[in-house]
């Protein structure tokens, strides 16, 4: 199973591998790879289960990120469920403890 934790740690590190990205499109670094510049207003991101939660919570955080597709993330965001399951709630308890 994957925690929230891991799941939030992996959305953390998709915004920084995203920092990279950019950064290595930028102005050329001696001994670095060159790579194609990126345009910033079309960044997207995308997951399946677990990687399509991580990818939703990467979207929510770094406004740099324009679109998301998540799939099958499994929260209730995501699904015409009445009742959000155990690992929105989770996420949810998370993020605001004082709930």
């Amino acid at each position: 199973a994957c925690s929230m934790r891991k799941i939030l740690a992996r959305a953390f590190v998709a915004s920084r591998t995203l920092d990279a990205l950019l950064l290595a499109g930028g102005p050329h670094i001696q001994g670095g790879p060159k790579l194609p510049a990126i345009d910033q207003a079309r960044v997207s991101i995308t997951g399946h289960s677990r990687n399509g939660k991580q990818s939703l919570i990467a979207a929510a955080f770094d406004e740099r990120i324009s679109a998301v597709v998540g799939s099958s993330p499994g929260t209730w965001t995501a699904t015409d469920l009445p009742n959000p399951p155990t690992l929105s709630r989770q996420l949810t308890t998370y993020l605001t403890p004082e709930l």
